[in-house]
């Protein structure tokens, strides 16, 4: 008896324009526009290092919180200027995926490693990923960061 075809999904159109209007996109597609921009900024005084991320982290902007922490794990660590606290200020943060908690994981353990207070100050959203993945022990909260 013949074999009859496999049935195959059609390919995906390149290069043409869907109904946004955008290269590649159609109108069941759109266009991921991320509403809050991420933003860091970090705060050191004589006793503690403080990073402030607001915005979404993810996939994509994990990287940038990565960078801010290591940036600030880096100088409170300089033997001349060390400071013994690092608090990560989340209170704007709105979305926190795996790669976000993955990023904080990694600062906590460094900066135990080298005898650093690690504390967080987290949003809703991040506090809801800390106690989903049952993580929310490992990260002692502080919410009084400097001004």
């Amino acid at each position: 008896m013949p074999r009859r075809p496999r049935p195959t999904a059609p390919k995906p159109s390149r290069g043409k324009t869907g109904s946004a209007g955008t290269a590649g996109s159609s109108a069941s597609e759109p266009s991921r526009v991320r509403p809050t921009p991420l933003r860091t900024a970090a705060d050191v005084d004589a006793d503690r290092t403080v990073v402030r991320v607001a915005g979404e982290v993810d996939h994509e902007t994990s990287l940038q919180v990565r960078d801010a922490l290591e940036a600030a794990l880096d100088a409170a660590l300089d033997g001349a200027t060390r400071v013994p606290w690092l608090h990560v200020d989340l209170a704007e943060v709105t979305f926190c995926d795996s790669a976000g908690l993955n990023v904080l994981l990694i600062a906590r353990r460094r900066a135990l490693e080298n005898d650093l207070r690690f504390t967080l100050n987290p949003s809703a959203r991040v506090l809801q990923l800390l106690n989903l993945t049952g993580t929310t022990g490992l990260f002692p909260t502080h919410t009084d960061a400097p001004a």
